[in-house]
């Protein structure tokens, strides 16, 4: 069930509702709702770990874990070096983890720190259609 969402313009008492921002909350809905069910992969510089939650009500449990540090050389600064070491390390990973048994081939991956960024975009006063391809130039515009 999508819901309405309000995106204040300039004048704070005027809303439009944007179609493509709706599609967002829904696939983010989706993925606090651990639809499809999927597990949790972290890779970094100095480990790699796993996590899968199952929902209890309105709470989650931590349904199994897994861990591997990574030797030094094979991921530096968020850049993979060593794309065979880390594919073995990922599988040790995958073995050791503890608790549920992992039965999904779906994963949620994080993205180091290091290739993230965040850039606030100021837009006019506009209609719900030019907002949303004034989203998507703005995305072209600073999107690498």
């Amino acid at each position: 069930m999508a819901r309405r969402i309000g995106i204040e313009n300039a004048d704070n008492d005027n809303y439009c509702y944007n179609k493509s921002i709706l599609k967002i909350v829904s696939k983010m809905r989706d993925l606090l709702t651990l639809k499809p069910i999927a597990f949790g992969l972290d890779i970094s510089d100095s480990s790699i770990k796993i996590a899968k939650l199952k929902r209890r009500g309105n709470d989650f449990d931590l349904a199994c874990f897994g861990e591997e540090l990574v030797p030094k050389g094979v991921i530096e600064n968020g850049e993979i070096k060593d794309e065979k070491a880390l594919v073995e390390l990922i599988k040790k990973a995958l073995a050791k983890v503890k608790g549920e048994k992992l039965n999904t081939k779906e994963v949620i991956v994080s993205i180091p720190d290091e290739k993230t960024f965040l850039r606030v975009v100021q837009l006019p006063k506009m209609s719900s259609e030019e907002l949303a391809k004034a989203v998507f130039f703005e995305a072209e515009n600073h999107i690498p």
